[in-house]
C-alpha cells in the first residue's frame, strides 16, 4: 500500500519531534507538501519532503515509499540561519526549475516534459547543476504542468 502525502507529512513531523533529523529541532521549521520522486520508468521511488521556514528551504527529508527515512539535508550554514537557504520554489516549482534548466542548456541539450514533470536530457554520463532538484536520476512529480 502506497503512503499518502498526509502520512508522509505526519511521519516527517514525528521524525522532527523525535530529534531524528536534528538533535535540537527549530520550532520555526514546517514540513512542506511532500512530492513524489519518480524513477525514469514512472514508478515512485521515494518522497521529497521540503523543510520550510517562511519561503526558504531550510532543508529536506527523503523517505522511501515505505516511509523509512532515506536521507536528510540542511541548507543552513549555522543553526537558525536561513538567510542563505534557497527559496522553496527553487526546488519545488516545476516552472521555475524548468526555466532555470532551459536557460543553462548547452547545444544539443533539451528539457523534456513527461506526465507533468520534466527530465533533463543530456549527452550520456553528464549531469547539470540546473537539474539538482532531480537528484539520483529521479523525477519530482508535482502534479503541475509546464503548459
Amino acid at each position: 500500500m502506497q503512503a499518502s502525502p498526509a502520512s508522509v507529512r505526519h511521519k516527517t513531523e514525528a521524525l522532527i519531534r523525535e530529534g531524528f533529523l536534528n538533535p535540537e529541532p527549530d520550532s520555526a521549521v514546517r514540513v512542506g507538501e511532500p512530492l513524489a520522486v519518480m524513477d525514469p520508468n514512472g514508478t515512485q521511488h521515494s518522497w521529497f519532503v521540503p523543510l520550510e521556514v517562511g519561503g526558504k528551504l531550510a532543508g529536506f527529508a527523503q523517505l522511501l515509499t515505505s516511509l523509512v527515512p532515506m536521507r536528510v539535508s540542511s541548507f543552513q550554514r549555522r543553526p537558525l540561519d536561513y538567510e542563505h537557504c534557497p527559496d522553496v520554489a527553487d526546488w519545488t516549482d516545476i516552472h521555475r526549475i524548468a526555466t532555470r534548466a532551459a536557460s543553462m542548456a548547452r547545444q544539443g541539450e533539451q528539457l523534456l516534459e513527461r506526465r507533468g514533470c520534466c527530465s533533463w536530457r543530456e549527452r550520456p554520463c553528464m549531469r547539470r547543476a540546473a537539474a539538482a532538484a532531480f537528484f539520483d536520476s529521479a523525477f519530482i512529480e508535482s502534479g503541475n504542468s509546464m503548459r
